[in-house]
């Protein structure tokens, strides 16, 4: 189900920031914010918010800031 592959993308994410593999990690939780629409009932705004919060983080540890403070904002 969407909610499983979701929750799974979030892990490997976290998997991935804690082994310093900043660029998978992005994209594992890039993976999770596109799926979050399809979560319907089970969209957790909350977790999308820390999402952004991680990818905010991942982006300036890369130098890329402009796109970090992209992901704060939201």
């Amino acid at each position: 189900t969407p909610s499983i592959v979701a929750t799974n993308a979030i892990r490997l994410g976290d998997d991935a920031s804690n082994r310093k593999n900043y660029q998978e990690a992005a994209k594992h939780y890039t993976q999770y914010l596109q799926l979050c629409p399809q979560l319907g009932l089970y969209r957790n705004p909350l977790m999308e918010a820390q999402v952004h919060r991680k990818l905010g983080y991942v982006y300036s540890t890369q130098g890329n800031y402009q796109v970090a403070i992209g992901h704060v904002h939201k």
